[in-house]
């Protein structure tokens, strides 16, 4: 709008995207996983609820549903191995969730999972439940750990990223991730499989490597690296 004296209004500026961790958890098995009265900060019409989620089962499944909430949230990434014996689904979810301080977290597989986890993340002023890029890795198959790579291809500036790391083998690994991104958490789901998730506020555009490095030499049965970015 132009006033009498010349001056233009300024735009407002967009308000920062700040992600925050919130809760995790794992069980053995169960159709369901359900983390109850999570903690999801101030309510918000632009506050973003993501879950990131890994599912162990006998052969695939459909594709993995998720209510935030009771809010429908969106299957945003999804990484399915199909192997011998045993398959998983390594996945991320997300909704906005408006109302409320804490919500109920239920992600659904369709079959019962030999073991699950899941980890929940807010991001406060996003701009869109679509990410603006993900990136994923099949580790399943691959004869020994060390350090594993995802792109997160174009991330814009002031954003939030989170990385998602599942892996099920003979022998339990330690996931240690790489700076400038933070272990958030590193959980053991059950016996054989481990599970972490980092995250890191990206505030120049760019092309952004995640890398998680695997301890152990032993052959990575199943499992996956996933990850997304949201501005």
């Amino acid at each position: 709008m132009r006033f009498g004296l010349g001056f233009v209004a300024a735009k407002s500026a967009a308000l920062p995207v700040v992600g925050t961790y919130r809760s995790q958890l794992g069980q053995a098995a169960g159709a369901s996983l359900t983390l109850s009265n999570v903690d999801i900060g101030t309510a918000s019409a632009s506050r973003l609820v993501v879950v990131l989620a890994m599912g162990l089962n006998t052969a695939l499944v459909a594709n993995p549903t998720c209510t935030i909430g009771g809010i429908a949230a969106t299957l945003v990434a999804n990484q399915q191995n199909a192997l011998s014996g045993t398959s998983d689904n390594t996945c991320i979810f997300a909704a906005f969730v408006p109302t409320g301080a804490t919500a109920t977290v239920v992600v659904t597989f369709g079959a019962s999972m030999n073991r699950s986890h899941a980890s929940v993340y807010t991001i406060d002023n996003a701009k869109s439940v679509a990410p603006d890029t993900t990136a994923k890795l099949v580790l399943k198959g691959q004869t020994s750990g060390g350090a594993k790579n995802i792109t997160l291809n174009g991330v814009l500036a002031n954003s939030f990223a989170i990385g998602y790391c599942h892996t099920y083998t003979s022998s339990v690994l330690t996931h240690t991730w790489s700076a400038p991104y933070v272990t958030d958490v590193n959980a053991i789901a059950n016996a054989n499989s481990r599970c972490s998730s980092a995250s890191n506020s990206e505030a120049v555009a760019g092309n952004k490597t995640l890398t998680c490095t695997l301890s152990s030499t032993t052959a990575i049965n199943g499992g996956a690296m996933i990850g997304a970015s949201w501005s």
